[in-house]
């Protein structure tokens, strides 16, 4: 089964200390909702790759530690449409996986 994001909304929680943004997921399956907090720096990390390739997907693996997750790695899209679809660069994705395994992280 293949499961597509259809829409995510983030909002801001509450304020605190360390400030955290929600990230409310919408599965096309309508199986689930995911409520997901990620760090500030975190969500503007991704919000940013976004924003800077508007007419392309972007890909990456977001890692965690705990259960909580603590990195972005952006990996380069080379889908022949990388407008509606993503593939990962291989070399890429090797290189990503090596520092994950180096850092103690897995994937989120």
């Amino acid at each position: 089964m293949q499961i597509e994001v259809v829409s995510i909304k983030v909002k801001q929680a509450s304020r605190s200390l360390r400030p955290k943004t929600r990230f409310v997921i919408y599965f096309t399956e309508k199986i689930m909702t995911a409520h997901i907090t990620l760090s500030r720096e975190l969500t503007s990390q991704l919000l940013h790759l976004a924003q800077i390739s508007p007419d392309a997907e972007i890909c990456g693996i977001v890692s965690h530690k705990n259960k909580i997750p603590v990195h972005c790695y952006p990996i380069k899209n080379i889908a022949q449409t990388p407008a509606t679809q993503f593939l990962f660069d291989p070399a890429e994705h090797i290189a990503t996986m090596k520092t994950l395994r180096e850092r103690g992280e897995e994937i989120f």
